[in-house]
């Protein structure tokens, strides 16, 4: 409150009417609180699917559908937020694009992040042993993980373990030779 204070000090306000201070203190703590509720979506739960059009964004990056330059077709991604040239660092269903803008992002029954088509099928999925009451998140490193709703810390799968084309800081790029894993990363163009 005292850089508000020191604010309306500056501009002559408060000297003039200390009752405005109250109420722009009202104001301003009313407006963060509502851009801090607006912006706080950066998970998907079991039936809060994310649908075409809508956005998760969280802390410099964004997760959603898009197409690529010349394309129509549909993808999910996670790419740098607000920036005039988005730069997708991270693609789902790269081998099976959608053609129409009715995809959904959402927890399975089965605990899993699948991407669904307008007709209900699945395109992608995590595809791993998880719990049917996970969350997926997308973090401050821009990296989607999904985990138990009740214990974050227990992670079943996460998009860094399943890179695309970029490399990013934070990331490790996991290979068990004895089960014949091989992570590449593949240019999309």
């Amino acid at each position: 409150m005292s850089a508000i204070l020191r604010v309306c000090q500056m501009m002559g306000i408060a000297s003039k009417n200390p009752g405005l201070k109250i109420h722009l203190f009202s104001f301003l703590f009313t407006f963060s609180s509502l851009a801090l509720f607006c912006s706080a979506a950066s998970s998907i739960t079991q039936g809060q699917p994310l649908r075409d059009g809508d956005t998760l964004i969280y802390d410099g990056f964004e997760l959603g559908f898009f197409s690529p330059k010349n394309s129509s077709s549909r993808y999910v991604g996670i790419w740098y937020y607000n920036i005039s040239e988005p730069s997708v660092i991270w693609v789902a269903n790269r081998e099976r694009p959608i053609f129409d803008k009715a995809g959904i992002l959402k927890i399975g029954s089965d605990g899993n992040v699948v991407v669904l088509d307008g007709n209900n099928t699945a395109v992608w999925s995590s595809n791993v042993s998880a719990s049917s009451n996970s969350t997926a998140i997308l973090n401050d490193k821009g990296n989607l993980v999904l985990s138990s709703s009740g214990d974050t810390s227990k992670k079943y799968w996460q998009s860094f373990v399943d890179p695309t084309n970029t490399f990013l800081p934070g990331m490790n790029v996991e290979v068990n030779s004895a089960k014949g894993e091989n992570r590449f990363l593949t240019s999309s163009e």
